[in-house]
């Protein structure tokens, strides 16, 4: 029964991708902020993620996050200092620190691992690289999967100007899926003498095509009655 039910919303997905209806979009699952411990506690965390910070000397560093687990392996916590000031407030608590490596070395930079992932199921991973004081040089920022994970590559390249006013600046998105239950992600420069740093990330798990498709035309039929609906006012 399932098997047609199935086969009936992805001819009705099918259809749909031709008219242009609403899109099916992978679902958030975790959001982290990386951030800088001080005197006075952790750095801000940006609404909507949840807080990772440790020392500026920290080469290791793992946190739980309800079912996940988040390991960072570089150099440490740092966050802007002399050109501080300039991002828009309503984005500066994640692009204003961040987990970091200061090799200008390709192939030497950070490692992302995200542990109690589903194996063998893609996920849309955005990755913020941004450092608010490196003024000096553009910085391209290769991000992609290792180790058992793989998948696609992004690049963003870090530099100040001009400085984010919303979450789209200084990030990539790459789907990726791994043979275990953990996601690894390598981050490392292949330019400049910005060095790599990693703001935070969202992790979205893609919904399976039996599901995406009974989402779309369940969203069509809501179309639907919404037109009949507004016909017969």
């Amino acid at each position: 029964m399932r098997k047609t039910i199935c086969i009936v919303a992805s001819t009705v997905l099918a259809v749909a991708s031709v008219l242009g209806p609403p899109k099916v979009l992978a679902a958030p699952v975790l959001a982290v902020d990386f951030g800088r411990v001080t005197a006075t506690g952790p750095t801000p965390v940006q609404p909507g993620f949840s807080g990772m910070a440790g020392a500026p000397v920290e080469p290791l560093s793992s946190a739980p996050f309800g079912p996940y687990t988040v390991t960072v392996s570089g150099e440490g916590f740092f966050s802007a200092g002399f050109n501080a000031g300039n991002v828009d407030p309503s984005v500066a608590a994640l692009y204003e620190d961040y987990y970091y490596h200061n090799s200008t070395t390709n192939g030497v930079g950070i490692t992302l691992s995200i542990a109690g992932v589903t194996p063998n199921t893609p996920y849309d991973v955005t990755l913020w690289s941004y450092d608010e004081d490196n003024i000096f040089s553009p910085t391209p920022t290769t991000w992609g999967p290792t180790g058992s994970t793989s998948g696609t590559s992004g690049v963003v390249v870090n530099f100040a100007a001009p400085y984010p006013t919303d979450l789209s600046y200084n990030r990539t998105t790459i789907r990726v899926n791994s043979t275990t239950s953990t996601l690894d992600i390598f981050g490392t420069t292949t330019a400049g003498s910005g060095g790599t740093r990693l703001n935070g990330f969202k992790l979205s798990r893609i919904p399976e095509p039996c599901t995406a498709a009974l989402t779309t035309m369940g969203a069509l039929l809501l179309l639907g009655f919404q037109s009949v609906f507004r016909a017969r006012r």
